[in-house]
């Protein structure tokens, strides 16, 4: 049947079910508690970055829009030089990144396009074109095709999962992803299964950065979990350890890491993407560029509102995430079959709808843990 998951026909369920099982939902009070407290770490380290910016005469931090547009992309005079610190693997990166962009300005591409390419060289499978539908037009553009450019594209095939920016990990696919998301922006994102709509995520930025790798945390560790125990135990005792090893795996600091930057680097479309990414990358710290990552990205969840209007967008964002990686990447339509099936928690045994939501409340447990201890890293003298 047709259904809006967690919005309509499941949050209705789950609001009935529970004077039958209380304890399924309420458990998991301690995410918000520590959602509670992850939003005054944000506003204190705000007030205090704030402090500094005036005492350094610049602007106060604020949230700005990415500037719509397809303008033709003109060649730049900007060169990129190696900058001491920030590391030899940065310096290989961004003259690919430099020589490819001139290379498709050459053949007349935007801006947004040339955003798009960069992206497609790290995801271009069919499921990106229902995450990102307004770049599945978008070619390579025909000068990427020289001996030279390919191996411009395989050197930053190597590099674009992990580098070391800074001392800070990072993977420039994942920043590529969501920056293409948001100049394709859409909010939010349906997506179908055999021809229904089942699963709503907030917007496609976040099922292309840190809702995706959240949901295939979740979808990982109940297989590997549900391998190694009972049915109960896997939807009802969470096992942190492997939980952590999981996490780390599939959302990696240096997934994570270009995650944030997809929501700190507020591109400026009248300069170069290598350019944009230059200054931020090399940016001094610790109050600028890529040191502020976290904060940024921090900033983003905190201003969706309340705590438990935090912790419904994210909860809801990972389910759906999950159920996303289960069909695209594992083809494992039974995954969505199962939570459709008994939509809600069991009164005397738990329903896999329930091992799911469970399993999605302790992974965004962790999500704001290591989210929190990225905010305490950043420190404004």
């Amino acid at each position: 049947m047709e259904r809006d998951l967690l919005n309509r026909e499941i949050k209705n369920v789950v609001q009935a079910k529970k004077a039958d099982r209380p304890s399924t939902i309420s458990k998991h009070s301690s995410l918000l508690k520590k959602i509670a407290i992850f939003r005054k770490r944000v506003i204190i380290k705000k007030r205090r970055i704030n402090s500094k910016l005036a005492v350094a005469g610049k602007n106060k931090l604020q949230s700005k829009p990415h500037k719509n547009g397809s303008n033709l992309a003109k060649e730049s005079e900007f060169l990129p030089t190696s900058v001491p610190g920030i590391g030899l693997d940065f310096d290989n990166l961004i003259n690919c990144i430099h020589d490819l962009e001139q290379e498709a300005i050459k053949v007349g591409y935007s801006f947004n396009h040339i955003l798009t390419a960069f992206r497609k060289i790290f995801y271009n499978s069919a499921g990106w074109n229902l995450i990102i539908p307004g770049a599945a037009s978008v070619k390579f553009p025909s000068t990427w095709s020289n001996t030279s450019a390919k191996q411009k594209i395989a050197d930053l095939k190597k590099l674009g999962d992990n580098i070391q920016i800074q001392g800070y990990d990072t993977a420039i696919s994942h920043l590529f992803a969501g920056l293409d998301a948001l100049n394709n922006k859409v909010e939010p994102l349906t997506l179908s299964f055999l021809g229904i709509p089942v699963t709503k995520i907030s917007s496609n930025r976040a099922q292309a950065t840190y809702s995706g790798d959240l949901g295939s945390v979740v979808y990982e560790y109940k297989k590997i979990r549900g391998a190694n125990t009972s049915f109960r135990d896997t939807a009802m005792v969470r096992d942190l350890p492997l939980l952590q090893s999981i996490y780390t795996k599939y959302a990696s600091d240096a997934d994570m890491g270009g995650n944030a930057d997809a929501y700190s680097l507020v591109l400026d479309k009248s300069k170069s993407i290598t350019q944009n990414l230059f200054e931020y990358y090399t940016a001094p710290a610790p109050i600028y560029g890529v040191h502020l990552r976290y904060y940024n990205f921090a900033s983003v969840i905190q201003s969706r509102g309340s705590s438990q209007v935090i912790k419904n967008w994210l909860i809801d964002d990972v389910f759906s995430s999950s159920e996303a990686y289960a069909v695209g990447a594992k083809s494992d339509k039974g995954y969505v079959f199962l939570i459709m099936k008994d939509p809600g928690p069991g009164i005397t045994v738990p329903t896999f709808w329930e091992l799911a939501y469970n399993v999605t409340n302790w992974v965004g447990e962790e999500f704001i843990d290591r989210l929190s201890v990225e905010l305490k890293k950043i420190k404004i003298p």
